[in-house]
C-alpha cells in the first residue's frame, strides 16, 4: 500500500514538473476569454503552460493588457511571466474564471484621460463586482505615469502591487510599494514608498481610505525629485499621511520629519490639506503653534508637475533656523553666532526658484576674537538661488563705528557662495576686524590707520577697489615697518594693483606703485619706486635683516654657519624701477634717474643704472649683489663720466668689486678699469691736454688709493708715457718719460 502511494505521488510530481514544460495552446481561447471578461479589455498570450503547484493553475508567457479605449491605446500592463490560479468557488457557482493573477518582469501604464477616470478605477468597475475581478499581484514591476497622451517625467521602480476583494466583494483593497524615481534624472537615494487602503463603491463613486508612508530618504534626494535644480543638501526626510474621501476630493492629514545626516530629529511638522486626483491638484498647509508656517500647492501632478512651496515666517527666531541650516549641510561657518528674529514670506515656484522678502530685526553676529556687529533691521530678498542683503548699516558694538554693507548668498550653480560689498568711509583699520575684512589683501599686513571705498568677498577671497591712510606696514626684509600715508589699491584673489603711494620709511619718503598679478608667468611683484633722499648708510641700517645675516661675533669668530634663510628671502621676486632724488653716500651726493632692479632669490641686480653727481658727472652701469654668501658680495660695472678735475674733466670706464658692510666693505673694495680726461691742469705751472690710461683704486683705510698704469699724458705738443699712484702722504704722484726726457709731478688728488 505504501509503495502504492509513493509511486502515484512520483508519478503526479513527474507530471506536475513535465507540465510546466509542455504547451497546452488548445486552451489559450478560453484563458484569453475569461481574463478578457475579467478585467474588462482585450488580453494577449503568448504561450500557456499548466501550473499544478502554483495553483493549481496556469503559467502564462508574454501577456500583454490592452487599455480601455478610453484611456488610450498603449497596453495597460506587459508581464513576461502571469501566475493565473483557476477560480475553484466560482466553478462551483459556474463562473469559469481565475481567483489570481501575479505578473513578473511587468511593465505597467497608469493613464488619467483629460476627461475621464483613471485607468486603474476603470479597471475596479469594469467587472461588476470585486468579486468578479481576480486579485493581482506584481512584483518588482515598473509603474508609468500618463495623462491624457503624455507620459510623466515620474515613475515608480521596484514596485510591489497587490489588489484584492474585499468585505464580501464590495470593497477593493490595495497595497503599493515602490521607489519614485524621475526619467530625466540618474537614480537617487529615495527611499520606497507605501500606500495601503480600500476603494469602496459608492452611488457618487469610490471612496478612498489610503494610509501613505515613505521611508526615511536623502533630502537632496526628494528635491531632485521635485525640481531638476541642484540642491547640495544634507540630511533625512519621512513622512506619513492619511488620505480619505473621493478621488476628486481626498483629504490628507499627515505629518513630514527632518534628519540631519546624524539621523538625529530636526524638526517634525504636521500638516493637513486636499487631494484632487481627477484635477491633479494638491494643496497642503502645516498645522499647530510655531513660528512659522508652511504651505505647498502643486497641479499637474502627473502630466507637467508646476508646484509652489512657501514658508510664513512671524518673529522667527534666527539662531535655531542658522543651526538648522548647518545641520542640513548649507555651508555656514560654524564660528559665527548670529541672533535676532525673522519676519516675512519665502516661497520656491518649480522652474523658477525662490521669490520673496523677509527683515531681521535686532539682528546681532559675531566671531571669535572679532567684535560683534549689529543692526537695527536687514532687509532680505529671495531671487531664484539666491539671498540678497539690500543695503544695510552695521555698526561696531565695542567702537560704535558704521559701516555699509551689501551681499547675498547663492545656495548653487556657477555663482554659488557668498557674497559682500562693504562700502566704508574713513573706517578705522582697528574696527575692520568686525567685518572680517582684516584679511583683505594688503590689509592683513597693515596696522592703524583708515580704510575707504568698496571691498567685496567672494567664498575665493577678497577684492576691490580702497585707499587706505595712516597706517603701517610690516615688510619682509625692512628693519622698520613702512608708514603709508595714502595708497590705492586694487585687489582680488589673483592680482594686487598699489597706485598713488605716498609713504616714508625711517624718515625717508617713498612713491610710487606696486602690482602682482597671478597670471604673470614670472610670478614677480613689480614695482616702480621714487625716493626723495636718502643715506647711503639709511639704505644698510634699512636693508640690515638682508645685508647682515652673519650673526654675533661668537658666531662670526668660530665661523659657525649662516642663520637659515627664510622662506620670503629664497623665494622673493622683484622686477621694477627706482628712482632717488638725492642719494649722499661715501662723501658724494647722486641723483638717480632710473634703476632697474630685480631681486630674484639670493641676488639683486641693479641694471641700466642712470645717475648725476651735483656736479654733472653721469653714472651709468650695473650693480649685482649676491647674498648668498657669509657677507653681500657687490660687483659693478660701468663708467663714470664728465668727473669734473682740476678744470678739465675725467672718465672712468671698469668695474668694482668688494664685500660685508659699511668699513668692511670699503676696505675690500676694488676698482679697475681706464681713463680719459681732457685739459687737466695738474699744478699751476702743468697743463694736460690729454691722458689716457688704466688705473685701479683701493680703499684699505676709508680713503681711496689709486695707481694708475700706461699713462699717455699729452703735454703741448708732447707725449708722454708713464705710471702713477698715490703716496704715503696721500698726494697723487706722476712718473711720465719723453724720449731721454723724464719728469715727476705731484699734486694732491682731490680737484
Amino acid at each position: 500500500m505504501k509503495r502504492t502511494i509513493f509511486i502515484a505521488l512520483l508519478c503526479l510530481g513527474i507530471a506536475g514538473a513535465a507540465a510546466s514544460f509542455l504547451p497546452f495552446e488548445f486552451l489559450k481561447p478560453g484563458i484569453v476569454r475569461t481574463l478578457t471578461r475579467s478585467l474588462g479589455r482585450p488580453v494577449e498570450i503568448g504561450a500557456v503552460h499548466l501550473a499544478l503547484f502554483a495553483g493549481p493553475g496556469f503559467s502564462l508567457e508574454g501577456v500583454t493588457i490592452h487599455e480601455d479605449p478610453r484611456a488610450g491605446i498603449e497596453p495597460f500592463a506587459y508581464a513576461g511571466t502571469v501566475e493565473a490560479r483557476v477560480d475553484f468557488a466560482g466553478l462551483l457557482h459556474g463562473r469559469r474564471g481565475f481567483s489570481n493573477l501575479r505578473l513578473t518582469d511587468a511593465t505597467v501604464n497608469l493613464v488619467k484621460p483629460e476627461h475621464d477616470l483613471w485607468n486603474f478605477e476603470m479597471l475596479m468597475q469594469s467587472g461588476g463586482r470585486a468579486t468578479e475581478m481576480p486579485s493581482i499581484q506584481m512584483r518588482a514591476a515598473r509603474v508609468n505615469l500618463k495623462f491624457g497622451q503624455t507620459k510623466s517625467v515620474f515613475y515608480f521602480d521596484d514596485a510591489d502591487l497587490d489588489v484584492e476583494s474585499a468585505q464580501g466583494g464590495l470593497d477593493v483593497e490595495v497595497r503599493l510599494s515602490g521607489i519614485p524615481l524621475r526619467t530625466d534624472r540618474p537614480a537617487q537615494d529615495f527611499g520606497h514608498f507605501f500606500l495601503r487602503g480600500t476603494s469602496v463603491p459608492s452611488a457618487s463613486g469610490p471612496m478612498l481610505n489610503l494610509s501613505v508612508d515613505l521611508e526615511p530618504s536623502s533630502l537632496e534626494a526628494l528635491a531632485r525629485l521635485a525640481d531638476t535644480a541642484n540642491f547640495p543638501l544634507n540630511g533625512m526626510v519621512s513622512a506619513q499621511a492619511r488620505l480619505s474621501g473621493p478621488p476628486s476630493a481626498l483629504m490628507v492629514e499627515g505629518a513630514v520629519q527632518l534628519d540631519d545626516s546624524k539621523r538625529a530629529r530636526i524638526v517634525e511638522l504636521p500638516f493637513r490639506g486636499s487631494l484632487n486626483l481627477a484635477e491633479q491638484r494638491m494643496e497642503l498647509a502645516s498645522t499647530g503653534k510655531q513660528p512659522w508656517n508652511v504651505r505647498l500647492d502643486a497641479e499637474n501632478l502627473v502630466a507637467s508637475p508646476r508646484w509652489q512651496a512657501s514658508l510664513d515666517l512671524n518673529e522667527a527666531p534666527l539662531a535655531p533656523i542658522v543651526s538648522g541650516l548647518r545641520r542640513f549641510n548649507i555651508p555656514i561657518p560654524e564660528k559665527i553666532t548670529a541672533i535676532g528674529v525673522l519676519q516675512g514670506t519665502l516661497a520656491y515656484r518649480s522652474g523658477e526658484g525662490f521669490q520673496g522678502a523677509a527683515e531681521v530685526r535686532e539682528a546681532s553676529f559675531s566671531l571669535p576674537d572679532v567684535d560683534e556687529i549689529s543692526s537695527s533691521a536687514l532687509a532680505l530678498r529671495f531671487n531664484g538661488l539666491a539671498v540678497i542683503l539690500r543695503s544695510a548699516i552695521f555698526a561696531s558694538k565695542e567702537t560704535g563705528q558704521t559701516t555699509q554693507v551689501d551681499g547675498s548668498y547663492t545656495i548653487s550653480g556657477e555663482s554659488a557662495g557668498l557674497v559682500l560689498k562693504i562700502a566704508t568711509k574713513g573706517l578705522p583699520l582697528g574696527d575692520s576686524a568686525f567685518l572680517g575684512f582684516a584679511n583683505a589683501p594688503f590689509l592683513d599686513r597693515a596696522a592703524g590707520g583708515v580704510v575707504s571705498g568698496l571691498l567685496q568677498y567672494r567664498d575665493d577671497g577678497w577684492s576691490g577697489d580702497y585707499e587706505v591712510q595712516d597706517t603701517e606696514v610690516a615688510l619682509d626684509g625692512l628693519a622698520k615697518p613702512l608708514t603709508i600715508h595714502a595708497a590705492f589699491i586694487s585687489a582680488s584673489s589673483v592680482r594686487v594693483a598699489i597706485s598713488r603711494l605716498q609713504a616714508e620709511v625711517d624718515g625717508v619718503e617713498v612713491a610710487g606703485d606696486y602690482r602682482w598679478d597671478l597670471d604673470d608667468a614670472q610670478s614677480a611683484h613689480r614695482f616702480r619706486l621714487n625716493i626723495q633722499r636718502v643715506e647711503g648708510s639709511a639704505i644698510a641700517r634699512l636693508f640690515s635683516p638682508v645685508l647682515s645675516r652673519e650673526g654675533g661675533f661668537l658666531a662670526r669668530t668660530l665661523r659657525l654657519g649662516l642663520k637659515a634663510a627664510p622662506d620670503w628671502f629664497t623665494q622673493r621676486k622683484l622686477d621694477g624701477a627706482i628712482s632717488v632724488g638725492t642719494l649722499d653716500a661715501w662723501g658724494s651726493r647722486l641723483r638717480v634717474d632710473t634703476a632697474h632692479v630685480l631681486w630674484n632669490g639670493a641676488v639683486i641686480q641693479l641694471s641700466s643704472i642712470d645717475a648725476r653727481t651735483t656736479q654733472g658727472a653721469a653714472l651709468r652701469g650695473n650693480l649685482s649683489i649676491d647674498l648668498s654668501e657669509r657677507a653681500p658680495k657687490y660687483k659693478f660695472e660701468g663708467g663714470l663720466n664728465g668727473v669734473h678735475y682740476k678744470g678739465g674733466d675725467v672718465s672712468l670706464q671698469g668695474s668694482a668689486e668688494g664685500a660685508g658692510n659699511g668699513a668692511a666693505l670699503l676696505a675690500s673694495l676694488r676698482g679697475e678699469g681706464t681713463l680719459r680726461g681732457r685739459a687737466i691742469q695738474f699744478t699751476r705751472d702743468t697743463l694736460f691736454r690729454a691722458v689716457a690710461g688704466r688705473f685701479m683704486v683701493t680703499a684699505p683705510n676709508g680713503a681711496p688709493v689709486w695707481k694708475l698704469s700706461e699713462l699717455a699724458v699729452t703735454q703741448g705738443a708732447d707725449l708722454y708715457l708713464g705710471e702713477g699712484g698715490t703716496q704715503p702722504d696721500g698726494k697723487l704722484a706722476l712718473d711720465l718719460k719723453n724720449h731721454a726726457k723724464q719728469v715727476h709731478y705731484t699734486d694732491t688728488v682731490g680737484p
